[in-house]
């Protein structure tokens, strides 16, 4: 079966299809780099690999490379993400499509050797815009000689096509969207089953528990951080089980009147498995379509209210991250930001915490605590408080720089959706105004929109929430403290969480990053 992958979707970073060499004695197999996108079906990426093997009569091959050292994972990511590619070499195998998987120190050098001894004709690879991947990515482009196709089987509508430039907020790239997305939301192909010779009889299982044990043994992963697998069931399947937990009156009928209430649990949940690869967000906004179709209970709100976060929202993010390789450095800042956070950079703090107490969650603020014990012990945090967690930071540590470089970390460390373009913007929003506007000027935040203790007392049940996660002596004690109990009021949300006038644009230029360095 023919199978059509929209040209919108890819790039060719090499040479083109028309070089990509014909016939079975003309090549080794078009090999698929998989790295965001760890998942056999609704995966664009490998449907366009398919489809380029067949059309020249050739055979398919993914590889898939493990960095040993990524980031901030450890045993909690790992744990989760190999689980998963377990599931994920089963199907392909099903398929009768090869899957070589292996740990590596350097991915791009050894996809290079991997290409060679594969005798590969052609190279596809997912599009990620981390700073990690379009290094290898790169790298691997300029060291081939075949031809290289790069495809977003990530955004419903790709990076490149939304826009070509670094949007400014919501605002700008939501009405962009909207106009192209109905033209990308095709119903997926099923994967082709590929003819037995396909494998020439082949198909090695991985040792994923071996190779678990020889990250820790080897590669000196830190095993402090354990796995939340019983909480986020790995994989595919476990992304299907979560799905299908939000797809409910009383999670996805309430999701945009309780969603910023951390004691609701109306969130999808779907984060952490977007952000590994398990599954397609265009598959889960389908499927809330769908739903909320069959239903006929769901307001329309909440579906719109839904594509706004799993949709604009986060597809803004990648557009950010991919426009702005130092996205996770002041330099990122709109001017106006950079400016206010220089002037009140050496206003007095109430509390500065070192990052080991930041991370054991022992500070005075009782609902900052609950929001870093949720991340720790559950391994995902609430959105909202996510918000509200980061921008307490620039209260605490002697710099903007600091608080970045700890709330990216932490983020990392604990959240399995962290160290993606989303939970990037998350951090970078809440402390230094990314795609947001200037506020009523204060102590330490400058302009930069304020989110208090006291006023989100107003909104959900904190107490309830800081019992059920307490901070190490709040346990024991009960007793509920609160940093900044001063009677300020939070800065109004606004629509958009973004501006409404037009500020100045900061820059995105290449200049070397100080500090909050993956």
């Amino acid at each position: 079966m023919k199978v059509e992958v929209q040209p919108e979707r890819c790039q060719w970073l090499k040479k083109d299809e028309d070089a990509v060499a014909e016939g079975k004695n003309d090549g080794g197999p078009v090999v698929y780099w998989m790295h965001r996108e760890k998942r056999a079906e609704d995966n664009w990426a490998l449907l366009k690999a398919q489809s380029l093997a067949l059309a020249k009569n050739a055979s398919l091959a993914v590889v898939m490379l493990v960095p040993t050292k990524y980031m901030h994972w450890n045993l909690r990511h790992y744990s989760f993400g190999l689980k998963g590619l377990a599931e994920t070499q089963k199907a392909l195998h099903a398929k009768n499509i090869p899957m070589y998987v292996s740990l590596s120190e350097n991915p791009a050098k050894d996809l290079v050797s991997t290409c060679k001894d594969l005798k590969a004709r052609a190279l596809v690879m997912d599009f990620f815009p981390m700073r990690p991947k379009r290094n290898w990515d790169a790298e691997v482009t300029k060291s081939v000689d075949i031809p290289v196709c790069l495809v977003d089987a990530h955004n419903v509508v790709p990076c490149w096509e939304a826009s070509d430039k670094r949007e400014y907020a919501a605002r700008t790239i939501r009405p962009k969207i909207n106009r192209k997305k109905d033209d990308f939301f095709d119903a997926f192909p099923e994967l082709s089953k590929m003819p037995s010779s396909n494998t020439d009889g082949k198909l090695k299982e991985t040792d994923f528990d071996k190779m678990l044990e020889e990250l820790k043994s080897d590669h000196k992963l830190d095993t402090s951080v354990k796995p939340v697998n019983d909480r986020f069931p790995p994989g595919p399947s476990g992304a299907k089980k979560i799905l299908d937990r939000f797809l409910d009156a009383k999670r996805l009928g309430k999701y945009s009147e309780c969603r910023n209430d951390p004691n609701e649990r109306v969130l999808s949940d779907m984060s952490p498995y977007m952000n590994y690869g398990f599954i397609a967000p265009q598959r889960v906004l389908m499927e809330a379509r769908a739903y909320a179709k069959k239903n006929g209970k769901i307001p329309s709100k909440e579906i719109d209210g839904f594509e706004e976060e799993a949709l604009v929202r986060r597809e803004l993010t990648d557009n950010y991250c991919h426009y702005v390789p130092e996205y996770d450095s002041l330099d990122a800042a709109y001017d106006w930001a950079r400016e206010t956070l220089k002037e009140h950079a050496k206003d007095k703090r109430p509390h500065i915490y070192s990052f080991e107490e930041l991370a054991e969650a022992r500070t005075n603020d009782e609902l900052w605590n609950a929001a870093q014990v949720m991340a720790r012990d559950e391994g995902k945090m609430h959105g909202w408080l996510r918000m509200y967690w980061a921008k307490q930071l620039l209260t605490w540590t002697e710099t903007p720089e600091e608080a970045l470089d700890y709330g990216f970390r932490l983020n990392d460390i604990y959240n399995l959706d962290g160290g993606d373009p989303n939970s990037i913007v998350g951090v970078a929003w809440s402390i230094m105004g990314i795609h947001d506007q200037g506020w009523r000027e204060r102590e330490i935040f400058g302009k930069i929109r304020c989110m208090t203790y006291k006023s989100s007392r107003t909104k959900f049940d904190v107490d309830k929430l800081a019992k059920k996660y307490p901070g190490p002596g709040e346990a024991k004690s009960g007793k509920r403290k609160a940093s900044q109990d001063k009677g300020d009021e939070d800065d109004k949300d606004s629509k958009d969480k973004d501006s409404k006038n037009k500020s100045k644009k900061g820059s995105s230029s290449n200049k070397k990053q100080k500090s909050g360095k993956k």
